[in-house]
């Protein structure tokens, strides 16, 4: 489940502060599915980076299956985004010459290094990618 609980985001700019998030209330549970609407600048892609791990809200606080997000070190977060959150950016630099079934294939079967079993694992596959 992950849960946001008054989760606030500011950000400075020459024009002053700006709070993308404003005491961001919301729960979802394992197998729900949520879709994020509005116009630009509204705050979707600053809830999608808070609630993936990437950019820690300025108050309250985040939880991913009951553990406290932003308690964690960013190599756990690195290490659970990687393991259990999927995460396509905005800028996702597909390669050209595969289609998207390809590039898919590819992205899922590359984690980070610290996530590879070794390739002298029986039955492993990442012999191949690594």
């Amino acid at each position: 489940m992950l849960a946001f609980e008054n989760v606030t985001t500011l950000h400075r700019t020459a024009r002053g502060e700006v709070r993308s998030l404003d005491q961001v209330n919301l729960e979802v549970r394992a197998g729900e599915f949520v879709v994020l609407r509005g116009p630009s600048g509204c705050g979707k892609t600053t809830l999608l980076l808070t609630a993936g791990g990437m950019l820690r809200p300025t108050a309250g606080r985040v939880r991913f299956e009951g553990r406290d997000l932003y308690a964690l070190s960013q190599s756990e977060r690195n290490r659970l985004r990687a393991g259990t959150i999927g995460f396509v950016f905005q800028m996702f630099h597909l390669l050209p010459y595969l289609d998207v079934r390809e590039n898919l294939l590819l992205a899922a079967a590359s984690p980070p290094a610290a996530l590879r079993p070794s390739a002298s694992v029986p039955g492993s596959c990442w012999g191949s990618w690594a």
